[in-house]
């Protein structure tokens, strides 16, 4: 096995136990298959661009990453996904170049999104690839019920549709396969 799949291979076992045993039982929509389908959606999407192999990697484990913070807290999530990311390729020696384009890439995917380049864009549609799906609705309602569960409140159907709808409409997909 190459290097790259096996950090790749680390990241992902490491990641998998970090959410399924950390993470708050609310936690509906920021888990374990929410990472997993980000991660999936990074590689479609990085593919179709043509990313090269040495910007796809750092784009995958930003993906794997990108909510780990939510095992800690909700606000600044995105930072402390990236402590979390950048300390454990640390220890497993990954180059200093490519932890900072991982936190970049998880970085820029705090709202609203800021990616500077294309790696970043490809992470970025990658965790907001489900807007564009049949199964919007669906994640949409788990997104609901986790921000209930957490806040300790009840959403009015009528202002979670209005807000849905003022999500979608500031929402932007930043490469031209998501767009």
């Amino acid at each position: 096995m190459n290097a790259t799949s096996e950090i790749l291979k680390e990241s992902r076992e490491f990641v998998e136990k970090l959410l399924n045993e950390r993470l708050a039982p609310w936690i509906a929509y920021h888990n374990y298959q929410h990472t997993d389908e980000t991660y999936r959606a990074c590689r479609e999407i990085g593919e179709a661009c043509k990313l090269p192999p040495e910007d796809l990697e750092p784009a995958l484990i930003a993906a794997l990453f990108h909510d780990t913070g939510y095992t800690e807290t909700v606000k600044g999530h995105e930072e402390r996904s990236s402590a979390i990311a950048a300390g454990f390729l640390r220890g497993r020696g990954y180059p200093g170049e490519k932890i900072r384009a991982v936190t970049g890439c998880i970085m820029a995917t705090t709202l609203p999104q800021t990616p500077r380049n294309l790696t970043e864009q490809i992470v970025c549609d990658a965790d907001m690839i489900y807007i564009g799906r049949e199964e919007f609705f669906h994640k949409n309602d788990l997104l609901k019920s986790e921000i209930e569960e957490r806040e300790g409140i009840v959403i009015d159907p009528v202002e979670w549709l209005k807000r849905s709808i003022n999500f979608l409409q500031d929402q932007e997909y930043h490469t031209d396969y998501c767009r």
